[in-house]
């Protein structure tokens, strides 16, 4: 039966209807009525459940922040969580620094990085375009996920050359190994997800 106020059943003040054992009384009391005054429940035994009841459980409240922790974790310096946009800054910073700069260097000699790193001058020129393009994305903030995950892709790239092509480790000879890649890789994995923070370009308009 569709579920309506107490009072279309038994009469009186109009409540929410409640729930669980509460709902049951209440349509007990209703036939009980209908068969006789006299078959009525008592007033206190059948109003003490008609109280709303609280829910059993409920979600913990967020401040809106992405950066919202459950109450089991313990927070040894929670004033630091304030400075999260901060260091996400610092991170994209970071980050655009490095794919920037080899971006450059790859667009302004694609012949010699291209045997560096076995790839044909175009594709070298290519890929040092996009690192450029992603690091000013990461930087600014101006479609951050999008040229994070640009530069996933661009790291993807370069693990498998050295795993399956050079065989290198994940350190490898002078720590030239893929975790360096790797690094990078989650680095814009947490710009990707947090959208970089506060302080990006977009912000100001």
């Amino acid at each position: 039966m569709p579920r309506r106020s107490i009072s279309s059943l038994v009469g009186g003040r109009s409540r929410p209807a409640p729930t669980g054992a509460s709902l049951t009384l209440a349509l007990t009391h209703a036939i009980l009525v209908s068969a006789g005054p006299e078959s009525a429940l008592p007033a206190d035994v059948f109003c003490a459940p008609l109280t709303e009841e609280e829910p059993l459980s409920r979600p913990p409240e967020r401040d809106g922040s992405p950066f919202a922790l459950p109450t089991a974790v313990t927070i040894i310096f929670p004033r630091l969580l304030e400075y999260n946009d901060i260091a996400l800054l610092l991170l994209r910073c970071m980050v655009a620094a490095v794919f920037i700069t080899s971006g450059w260097s790859q667009v302004k000699d694609p012949v010699g990085k291209g045997k560096q790193n076995e790839i044909s001058p175009g594709l070298s020129r290519f890929v040092g375009t996009a690192e450029i393009l992603g690091g000013l994305g990461v930087l600014t903030g101006v479609l951050a996920q999008l040229a994070a995950l640009g530069l996933i892709v661009i790291m993807l790239g370069s693990i498998k050359k050295k795993i399956v092509d050079w065989h290198t480790g994940f350190w490898g000879k002078d720590s030239q190994g893929w975790s360096y890649d790797s690094m990078f890789v989650l680095m814009n994995l947490v710009i990707a997800t947090t959208g970089g923070g506060r302080y990006v370009l977009p912000s100001l308009f």
